[in-house]
């Protein structure tokens, strides 16, 4: 993997509401994340959000991001999941 190679990044967060879904994604665009979708589920938090950002990919980049998207979802009552990304040469 070429690490220096920007990507496609993307997150997944579940909300309990569709309206913390939507103040989510409203405050996170803001910095450069864009909505890609949002289901509806049978879950504790049916509200899944699938979201992304370009960027090169690092430890410190991916730990960045995390923690801004677990501290954002927290303030929207939301569930971080996870993160994945592909494999550039």
């Amino acid at each position: 993997d070429n690490f220096e190679k920007s990507r496609d990044i993307f997150h997944w967060i579940y909300f309990k509401n569709q309206t913390d879904l939507e103040n989510f994604v409203k405050e996170v665009t803001k910095v450069n994340y864009i909505f890609i979708k949002s289901n509806k589920i049978e879950d504790e938090f049916p509200f899944q959000l699938q979201i992304k950002v370009h960027d090169k990919i690092s430890k410190e980049i991916v730990d960045d991001q995390v923690s801004y998207l677990l501290e954002i979802g927290k303030k929207y009552n939301g569930d971080y999941d996870g993160w994945e990304t592909s494999v550039e040469k």
